[in-house]
C-alpha cells in the first residue's frame, strides 16, 4: 500500500553506497523506518527532503508488520533556517527528534505528538539563542504530559532549598520530607527553571520565558530528565545529544 503523509525526518543513518535508513515521525502512522534508496547519490529524486530536522511530505510503501519500507517520493513543506546558522538552535532540535525516537513506539499514531513536534519546531525557529533551552525542556515537559506522566505544577520553591523530586507523581518536596531511591535530589535553582519551562508547555502561543541555567543547572536537569522518562517508560531514555554536543 502506498501511503503519503505530512513527516518529520528524526535520524538518518547509511545502509550502503547510495541508500540511508531514516527514521521518520509522521502524521498518519506514527514513527516509521524507511529506506530511501538512491538517497546518497546526486540524482536522487528524494533530495533533501530526507535529511534530519526536514518538515516534508513523504510517500512510502507500507506493509503491516514490517519493520522497513520503502520511501517512494518526498517533497520538503518547510525548512527551519534558523536551525543551521545557530548552535542554540540545532543543539536543541536534536534533543527534541532524539526525545521523540526513543519514547514513542513503532507505527503507533498519535496526532497530538505529531503537532507538539512540529509546533515545538516551529516555535525553536522563532526565539532567541538565549530561549532556545527553555523551549526545548517545555516540549518534553508537555510530551510526558501527553504520555500520562506530567510533572505536578508548583506555585513556588524555596530560594536556596534544595528539594526532592519524586519519579513517581514529579511533585518536588523540600528536603526536610526526606529522600528516597524514587526521588532526584535538584537545587532550588535548577527545579525553578523547570517550574518555568512547565508554565510554558501549557502556553505555547505566549510570551516564552528566558531560563538563566548554567551548565551546571543543565546537567542537573537533564539528569531529572533523563530518569523521570526512564522511569515512567521501563527503558533508558538518555539525551546522548546533549551529552555529545556540550
Amino acid at each position: 500500500m502506498i501511503i503519503t503523509t505530512n513527516a518529520i525526518v528524526l535520524h538518518s543513518r547509511r545502509y550502503s553506497d547510495s541508500s540511508r535508513i531514516v527514521v521518520l515521525y509522521t502524521e498518519q502512522l506514527g514513527k516509521v523506518s524507511v529506506v530511501a534508496k538512491g538517497s546518497r547519490t546526486g540524482k536522487s529524486v528524494l533530495g533533501s527532503a530526507l535529511e534530519p530536522l526536514s518538515n516534508s511530505c513523504v510517500s512510502l510503501y507500507h506493509k503491516k508488520g514490517r519493520e522497513l519500507h520503502t520511501a517512494s517520493a518526498a517533497d520538503v513543506v518547510q525548512t527551519w533556517k534558523t536551525f543551521t546558522r545557530s548552535y542554540d538552535h540545532m543543539r536543541i532540535a536534536m534533543t527534541l527528534a532524539e526525545v521523540v525516537m526513543r519514547t514513542q513506539d513503532d507505527e503507533e499514531q498519535n496526532a497530538e505528538v505529531f503537532r507538539l513536534l512540529l509546533k515545538g519546531l516551529d516555535t525553536l525557529n522563532s526565539v532567541d539563542a538565549n530561549q532556545t533551552y527553555g523551549v526545548g525542556l517545555a516540549v518534553r515537559l508537555r510530551l510526558a504530559g501527553l504520555m500520562g506522566f506530567g510533572l505536578q505544577r508548583v506555585d513556588s520553591i524555596p530560594q536556596g532549598m534544595a528539594v526532592s523530586v519524586s519519579l513517581e507523581d514529579g511533585i518536588a518536596r523540600s528536603e526536610s520530607f526526606g529522600q528516597n531511591s524514587m526521588s532526584i535530589r535538584m537545587s532550588s535553582v535548577a527545579f525553578t527553571n523547570i517550574a518555568l519551562a512547565m508554565n510554558d508547555a501549557g502556553n505555547f502561543d505566549g510570551n516564552w520565558s528566558t531560563l538563566r541555567t548554567t551548565i551546571a543547572d543543565e546537567l542537573e536537569i537533564e539528569h531529572f530528565i533523563s530518569s523521570y522518562f526512564s522511569h515512567h517508560l521501563d527503558k533508558r531514555v538518555n539525551n546522548n545529544v546533549m551529552t555529545v554536543l556540550r
